[in-house]
């Protein structure tokens, strides 16, 4: 019989006393004494009273102490079925679960009076799962199994406290949040909406849509994701930033400061006066961008102001600039040697003396100055009208000049010989003469000296013929015959007037009717010429009166050329003459021939007439 310790503890104090008793009293032996008014335990007995233990087992009839088990309820017990019954205890008590008495016929697995880690409140031992919530035992819930609200291991169901609850809808629970599993107890997997730091989640947006604010990688959206989001013009996913697409998700462009292939250089910026210009080529002399601190100019080439490796032009600098006028530019300011600090290259006319080349430059191409063209001194024998020189190479500081050799002032000319009028030293002997001086000079009377007494102002007839036709009208007041008219004119050192020409004709009768010339105007200045007979009684009846009428038997007086008149109806000279006399003319209004005769010695007479110096022929 299994005897609970409350029993045990019973028993052993009633034998100690009943020991103590029969030491006592000797008692024990069995045998009711004389003195003993009861039987001793273990003898035979048919009621309580029979025994000093006041106690007759009613089964085996033998005396004994009054003990739980004995089958007998003694007092202070609640029961006695002799051993561990449904509702009796083995200590005697009445079986009740929570009494603290493990009772096995009561079903009981434990008893620890009450709720215990290890024994239920229905004396079931404690386990979870079995359906009973023991707080002692650390359940919060038992639904004898997992359950929406009860965990497997009886604690309250709750996504994170790292019990997995299928029922409760968990697919995962690991106490928080973890790369596995996120912290609503769903397993971690990006795009389930769920943002999941813990498995390297910045976002969870729940889509596929990878260019929107959370990436199909559930990363937030940032250049070099390899995903084109708004507001980039191009994502490689790579820190390559001189390829295809910058490291700012922009595709390459001038000025975005990263150097591309087909770019020199990338600052930045588009400041045009560093070393990389806003169109990323490296600044150079002559992109048309002064480069500071390095270009002084830069007009995209030589200019007038800027010189072609970019400093500000400036003759004498050293560098040829074509733009600024210079054709050459020796740097230095030496005005007198190969280059000019013109920049221009010597040259005899510069008016700069050119040294070890030229004598003298006075910056004129006046080759009668000082200085010829050729940049010599001028000097008296180089053959040169130059300096002060009147003539060439007299005069002025030269040597005197020569009769008709130009002059300005009468110390010009040689001794005793005047400068004239006409700027002349002495006078020319005739018209053709001083036109032989000045062939610019135009008809008009000038000062001439033939040789006679005093110089003679007569009329220089300068175009007819080539010009160069003499002319003196004279009237000296006196009836002459043309013998004393060729003395006069001889002693003004000229002859009788000849016409040599038509032309010479019309010009001779136009000068005798122009009264600005001479004493007067007068027909009569046309009446004579030294045009004489070759014989006595020679004759030119009707035929022309020239001196290409080589049957006229009338001649100039100095055997030249002579015309009067292609006519040959006039009857004269019909022979009536001595080779001493001359015919007389007469004149039209035109200015043509009207008639001439001859008669015999002294011929016809007149007050007027012409003379002239017969040098000049047609």
């Amino acid at each position: 019989m299994r005897v609970s310790p409350s029993a045990s503890l019973k028993s052993s104090c009633v034998a100690l006393i009943l020991a103590a008793l029969a030491a006592f009293s000797a008692c024990g032996d069995a045998t009711v004494t004389s003195n003993q008014g009861t039987r001793d335990d273990g003898a035979a007995c048919e009621r309580d009273a029979q025994c000093a233990s006041d106690f007759c087992h009613p089964t085996d009839g033998l005396c004994a102490l009054p003990s739980c088990g004995d089958g007998v309820v003694h007092e202070g017990e609640d029961c006695d079925d002799a051993d561990e019954s449904e509702t009796c205890n083995d200590d005697c008590s009445a079986a009740q679960c929570g009494d603290g008495i493990l009772n096995a016929s009561a079903g009981e697995a434990c008893d620890d009076a009450g709720e215990s880690a290890a024994c239920n409140d229905d004396c079931s031992a404690a386990q979870c799962g079995d359906g009973i919530v023991n707080a002692s035992a650390g359940e919060t819930c038992d639904d004898a199994g997992e359950s929406e609200a009860c965990n497997d291991d009886c604690s309250a169901a709750q996504c994170g406290d790292g019990v997995l609850n299928a029922s409760a809808g968990e697919t995962c629970d690991d106490a928080g949040e973890s790369a596995a599993c996120n912290d609503d107890c769903s397993a971690a997997e990006c795009g389930d909406g769920v943002l999941n730091t813990a498995a390297g989640e910045a976002c969870d947006d729940g889509n596929d849509i990878d260019d929107d604010t959370c990436t199909n990688a559930c990363a937030l959206p940032t250049c070099g994701d390899s995903i084109v989001q708004s507001g980039e013009g191009c994502d490689d996913g790579n820190d390559i930033d001189d390829d295809a697409c910058t490291n700012a998700c922009a595709l390459p462009t001038c000025g975005d400061a990263i150097v591309q292939d087909d770019e020199a250089c990338d600052d930045g910026n588009d400041d045009n006066t560093d070393a990389c210009l806003d169109t990323c080529v490296e600044a150079t002399c002559g992109d048309g961008a002064v480069h500071e601190g390095v270009e002084q100019c830069d007009d995209a080439g030589p200019s007038e102001a800027c010189n072609s490796n970019c400093t500000a032009s400036q003759c004498g600098d050293g560098i040829l600039n074509p733009a600024a006028g210079e054709t050459c530019d020796d740097g230095n300011l030496h005005d007198t040697d190969a280059c000019t600090n013109a920049c221009q290259p010597a040259f005899c006319g510069d008016d700069i003396v050119h040294e070890d080349f030229e004598e003298c430059d006075d910056g004129n191409l006046h080759d009668t100055d000082a200085c010829s063209n050729a940049c010599v001194l001028a000097t008296c024998d180089d053959g040169i009208l130059n300096q002060d020189e009147s003539d060439l190479d007299c005069g002025g500081p030269c040597a005197p000049c020569a009769v008709g050799q130009q002059c300005n002032v009468d110390a010009d000319c040689a001794a005793g010989i005047p400068c004239s009028d006409t700027g002349h030293c002495g006078l020319p002997s005739s018209c053709l003469d001083l036109l032989s001086w000045d062939s610019t000079l135009t008809s008009g009377e000038y000062l001439i000296d033939t040789g006679g007494d005093l110089p003679l102002e007569v009329y220089c007839d300068m175009t007819t013929d080539g010009g160069g036709y003499t002319f003196l009208k004279l009237n000296p007041g006196t009836v002459l015959y043309a013998a004393d008219a060729e003395a006069l004119c001889a002693a003004h050192g000229m002859q009788l007037h000849i016409p040599r020409s038509p032309a010479h004709l019309a010009s001779t009768i136009a000068l005798a009717r122009n009264p600005n010339v001479g004493p007067d105007a007068h027909d009569d200045y046309a009446r004579l010429f030294g045009i004489y007979p070759d014989f006595n009684g020679a004759t030119c009846t009707a035929q022309p009166l020239n001196s290409s009428n080589a049957s006229c038997g009338w001649s100039a007086s100095d055997d030249g050329p002579f015309y009067i008149s292609d006519r040959s109806d006039i009857t004269e000279p019909n022979g009536d003459n001595t080779t001493t006399a001359s015919m007389f003319y007469s004149w039209d209004a035109n200015g043509d021939i009207d008639h001439y005769n001859d008669i015999v010695a002294p011929g016809y007479s007149t007050t007027r007439f012409m003379c002239q110096v017969g040098d000049k022929l047609p």
